[in-house]
């Protein structure tokens, strides 16, 4: 709405100056031009081209409503806007008060003017009848004045009313269309509530052993390879902003279990009988977690303290992973003969030009053929 033009909150891009170009046939971009960056992914072109033109169209709804924001001022009921409300009130009140007034004392001097005339007229003594005519038009005078004032107090009337009819007139349609708005949320949620009851009341449990079936044949069911993600240049400022206030479980940083994902370097090692060539082994799966450390600045979940987090592949590759939020520690064990395990402790420094991030703690790599 035209209240909420004004307000932002971090992570978000104003439509109105955002900048949305499309990188390949599924994949397109937006961006404020400065430190907010989104790369957006659909899965066929068809739908690509749909999102693109849904944000083209809000765009221009967001730049035509920027535009009458800048026309009429915010729509906002602010403090100023209180007081002016307030100010306008109290001198409408003091219009309508001299209007009374004036309304009185037309009353009264047109009855005296009344009863003058009524006396006139029953005179026949041309003396009196000079004097007589006297009051009559010293009350006639006072009659137009008061009748004049009248008339200007309702020209200021008018005229005010005309000067503030048109915001009042648009406050009272953002009004109306802010309740169109909540009725047509309420519909929707009342629908999806009736759908989830009819959902919930249709929905059948299978037999234990037909359930225990399907959910072995899911479990085989993995993916072969991790989506594509842009590739794009870390930036020191963006990444500080961004852990401005976070705690240090909050600020992003790279997976512990994505150290697992060549794990077969351990296997080899584990059956090596020549320990320096067995230290090469280490060596290198040691120095393999960092090819994915440059395109991991965001987490897929901010995790709480004393939460885990555990990844089962005995079936397919003969480990086992389990994380815990306490100090980032880790435990991994394999059927091919080795347990890794590490505790990550993170210290930083800022020097300027350059944000420097050590990482500190013990990992332990036993082989079990070994010790």
């Amino acid at each position: 709405s035209k209240a909420e033009m004004r307000h932002t909150c971090r992570g978000t891009i104003n439509l109105a100056t955002a900048n949305i170009t499309v990188e390949d046939s599924c994949n397109f971009i937006i961006s404020n031009g400065g430190a907010q960056t989104y790369h957006l992914k659909a899965s066929s072109e068809v739908e690509r081209q749909r999102w693109v033109t849904a944000l083209e169209l809000a765009k221009a709804k967001a730049v035509k409503m920027l535009e009458e924001s800048d026309d009429s001022g915010d729509e906002s009921v602010s403090q100023t806007d209180k007081t002016e409300l307030q100010n306008t009130l109290r001198t409408l009140s003091s219009k309508v008060e001299d209007l009374s007034t004036c309304n009185d004392l037309i009353a009264k001097h047109g009855t005296a003017l009344q009863r003058s005339l009524s006396e006139l007229e029953a005179l026949r003594l041309p003396a009196d009848s000079s004097e007589k005519i006297k009051q009559v038009n010293e009350r006639a005078t006072l009659f137009r004045i008061t009748s004049n004032a009248m008339i200007n107090a309702c020209r200021d009337f008018l005229l005010l009313a005309q000067t503030h009819s048109k915001k009042w007139q648009k406050s009272l349609q953002h009004e109306r269309d802010q309740r169109i708005r909540l009725e047509e949320t309420l519909e929707q949620l009342a629908k999806q509530h009736n759908h989830l009851e009819r959902a919930f009341r249709g929905a059948t449990v299978l037999p234990a052993g037909a359930y225990k079936h399907q959910v072995e044949d899911t479990k085989k069911e993995k993916r072969t390879h991790i989506p594509y993600k842009p590739n794009y240049s870390l930036n020191l400022w963006s990444i500080m902003k961004n852990c401005i206030g976070k705690e240090l479980s909050k600020i992003p940083m790279p997976r512990l279990t994505e150290d697992l994902e060549y794990h077969d370097l351990l296997d080899r090692a584990a059956r090596c009988e020549n320990s320096l060539e067995q230290l090469c082994y280490v060596a290198a799966f040691t120095v393999s977690s960092y090819s994915t450390t440059v395109f991991r600045t965001s987490k897929p979940f901010n995790p709480l303290l004393g939460e885990t987090f555990e990844l089962d592949r005995l079936e397919e590759s003969g480990y086992r992973s389990l994380c815990e939020q306490v100090c980032a520690s880790h435990h991994a064990d394999s059927t091919h003969g080795w347990t890794l395990r590490q505790e990550i402790k993170i210290t930083s420094k800022f020097r300027g030009k350059f944000l420097s991030i050590m990482p500190l703690g013990t990992i332990h790599c036993v082989f079990h053929s070994s010790g």
